[in-house]
């Protein structure tokens, strides 16, 4: 019977080594995320945007009393009294975080449609590595006056050379202008291919158990 418990125990802690998947997720810091500083006054607005880089024609504003709507010109705000703005150029940060091997990141970025001024769907957004872009949300217009949530996701692969900068764009269309908000960034590990150094641990675990603990590990990862 111990036998069979001690086993029973190689068996669980070799598939936990080899076939596990972390399901952590955490939040990547964002300088200025919401346009919120520098704060400005009900109708203000600002030429520059602390913590983002900016070519063109771009700030911060706060829509508020502007407008025939109780937030100037939109329904509402989704984050905070302001948002970012661009009427030309391009609005970037380059991230104190780099990129992790086998890590999902999904940038989240609301985009606004003015009462008055229809950003069209020619903008692009996303994700840069080491200033290579590596995934861009699909442009849409919300409804006038409404916001909609926009998604990009890129996951990395087992091997990243180090000191890679992760970063985010936000490019000016065409037309109108672009309005933007509360710009997230979350991770979250993506499937590993176990080192080989793993794979001997793991059945370095069973030998004493002969090949049918093997066996029964190998129908455990299968079924997870």
């Amino acid at each position: 019977m111990k036998f069979f418990k001690k086993a029973s125990a190689a068996i669980s802690l070799a598939s936990i080594i080899l076939g596990s998947q972390a399901t952590f997720a955490s939040m990547v810091p964002i300088n200025n995320p919401s346009f919120e500083d520098p704060v400005q006054g009900a109708g203000g607005f600002n030429g520059s945007i602390p913590g983002w880089n900016q070519t063109g024609q771009s700030g911060v504003w706060n829509p508020i009393g502007w407008g025939p709507y109780a937030f100037g010109a939109f329904n509402y705000i989704p984050d905070g009294a302001q948002i970012g703005y661009l009427n030309s150029g391009t609005v970037s940060q380059t991230l104190g975080t780099d990129v992790l091997p086998n890590t999902t990141y999904t940038l989240s970025i609301y985009v606004g449609n003015r009462t008055d001024y229809d950003p069209g769907t020619a903008y692009s957004i996303g994700l840069y590595v080491g200033g290579s872009p590596v995934a861009w949300v699909t442009p849409a217009v919300p409804t006038p006056g409404n916001w909609v949530d926009l998604t990009a996701t890129y996951t990395s692969g087992p091997m990243v050379p180090l000191s890679t900068p992760l970063g985010i764009y936000i490019n000016y269309g065409t037309q109108g202008q672009l309005n933007v908000d509360d710009v997230t960034l979350n991770t979250g590990l993506g499937t590993a291919v176990p080192e080989p150094s793993t794979m001997i641990a793991g059945a370095m675990l069973l030998l004493p158990f002969g090949s049918g603990a093997v066996r029964l590990l190998r129908k455990k990862l299968q079924a997870a």
